[in-house]
């Protein structure tokens, strides 16, 4: 995994939703619904961290999940927000 920092674009907003969380890009007008995967995913990012840190809080959160399981959740997720403008990289 790379040794970049992502974190929430400043340009979004959320609210939670039992437990998940709907996150809004108020330039593009778009949101998602993220699962509570994703909902901890989006709620670490609040401050700038790498995919591996994430990792590691997923791996607190979920302790009977493969480590090769987040891995892949925290990519696709990654990948996801990226590609929607709702977190960025912060180097």
């Amino acid at each position: 995994m790379s040794s970049s920092k992502y974190q929430q674009n400043k340009n979004t907003s959320s609210h939670p939703s039992g437990e998940r969380v709907v996150v809004y890009h108020e330039e593009s007008k778009d949101s998602i619904v993220l699962n509570p995967t994703g909902s901890i995913i989006w709620n670490s990012l609040e401050n700038a961290k790498t995919k591996s840190e994430v990792v590691g809080e997923l791996k607190t959160a979920f302790p009977d999940v493969a480590a090769v399981d987040l891995e892949r959740d925290v990519e696709a997720y990654f990948t996801e927000l990226l590609k929607n403008k709702l977190i960025l990289a912060t180097d």
